[in-house]
């Protein structure tokens, strides 16, 4: 989105290597959302000043799938997501706050469609 919106225009160059270097190489998979991670998203609990809804489905995908979020976001630690940030420890919020989200299935790699990035 930051890219679409020439936000971040460094990244451009790295998109057209993603797949190669997070998926292949480092061995991480893609998650597409689901119907059910889009509603799990309207069960999380409001975050004064955080808003942004990609976070937000990021946040209740992990929480969904009980994996792990690496995120430099200030808003993770409101959240029952256990998170990972640069040398600041990790973490997790309310076990209540899980108990809203509906588990989900742990996915099989989902195959991608390799962009054609002008």
């Amino acid at each position: 989105m930051k890219l679409s919106a020439n936000q971040w225009p460094e990244a451009k160059g790295l998109l057209q290597d993603f797949e190669r270097l997070v998926v292949d190489e480092a061995g991480f998979f893609l998650l597409a959302p689901t119907a059910v991670d889009y509603l799990n998203m309207t069960r999380l609990p409001t975050v004064d000043g955080h808003k942004d809804p990609m976070d937000r489905l990021i946040i209740a995908m992990a929480i969904a799938r009980g994996l792990t979020l690496v995120s430099s976001d200030n808003n993770t630690p409101n959240y029952a997501v256990e998170w990972i940030t640069a040398g600041k420890g990790s973490g997790g919020g309310s076990p209540r706050q899980r108990d809203r989200i509906i588990p989900v299935e742990p996915l099989t790699p989902i195959p991608t469609v390799d962009p054609q990035i002008s």
